[in-house]
């Protein structure tokens, strides 16, 4: 996730990728929201935000996903790091896949993350460990709407 909230030098330095060099600090606080419900507490940490003109608070996830066959397969995941989203419908190597997937096996998690951080949605990367094949916003209505249907 830092990856795509950092520009390459930047990244490097954090994660001390930099032959020579040891990690910086992250001087920056992480940003957690709270949700109170009977006697148990929540916290949500949150990946993005933004303030808009209006002076309301943003707020959103962001999701890296790794591919279904490198998922199911992790010990193997060598073996399928080819493996590349290259159309759009389909039962292999399409977005269709990808999307559905993560319907059944992701959004009731990321609605929970939305709700308790008040979020707004999630940004999802998809992936197969060594190329990004595509992003997309994803909004906490739209995944209330595939898993309950309202």
């Amino acid at each position: 996730e830092k990856m795509l909230q950092y520009d390459a030098e930047e990244f490097r330095s954090m994660t001390g990728l930099k032959p020579g060099t040891t990690p910086q600090e992250d001087n920056e606080q992480d940003y957690f929201k709270y949700s109170l419900y009977n006697n148990i507490l929540l916290r949500s940490q949150i990946d993005c935000r933004r303030v808009e003109a209006d002076g309301s608070e943003r707020v959103f996830e962001i999701k890296t996903r790794a591919a279904a066959v490198l998922r199911y397969d992790i010990e193997n995941y060598v073996d399928y790091l080819g493996y590349q989203i290259i159309k759009k419908i389909g039962k292999h190597s399409s977005f269709e896949r990808e999307y559905y997937d993560l319907i059944r096996g992701g959004f009731l998690r990321y609605i929970m993350q939305c709700k308790i951080g008040g979020m707004d949605g999630a940004f999802i990367a998809y992936h197969n460990t060594q190329k990004v094949f595509g992003f997309e916003y994803i909004t906490l209505k739209e995944m209330e709407e595939r898993i309950f249907g309202c």
